[in-house]
């Protein structure tokens, strides 16, 4: 097994790969009314970044762009209804063109959080259930 810095594998759910300011396609399918939306994106991007001006200047928010050679086996989902759909896509290509193992694994039905919402969806159980048979196998 590959370990970076002790980490044996990498699960991703629904990651943010890049800024909101360059959104993807799925932004504007999937960017308003169901669940997640692009103004909470840039919200959140803003607020974690130090404001809107910090974020143009960040070098860690675009990881469609950062060097993915060193990360340890990766994971990605992604949700059929989310606006990081597309960039959680890019960021699984990106990912194995680096030479990294990836799976990716996507839930056409799902919305962004579906995690949170097990107990009325049977889906984000999946998810978690998914993401946990893959990591026994990285151990």
């Amino acid at each position: 097994v590959r370990r970076v810095g002790g980490i044996q594998a990498l699960g991703m759910i629904y990651p943010a790969a890049q800024h909101p300011d360059t959104p993807s396609p799925s932004y504007a399918e999937n960017g308003e009314g169901k669940f997640l939306t692009y103004s909470a994106m840039r919200w959140f991007m803003a607020t974690y970044l130090g404001g809107q001006a910090a974020a143009a200047q960040h070098p860690d928010f675009d990881l469609l762009h950062s060097d993915m050679a060193a990360l340890p086996p990766t994971w990605v989902a992604t949700m059929g209804h989310d606006p990081l759909r597309d960039e959680g896509h890019a960021l699984a290509l990106r990912i194995e063109h680096a030479g990294v193992a990836v799976a990716h694994a996507h839930y056409p039905g799902a919305i962004h959080a579906c995690i949170h919402f097990s107990g009325v969806s049977t889906v984000g159980a999946q998810v978690v259930v998914d993401l946990a048979a893959w990591l026994r196998l990285q151990i």
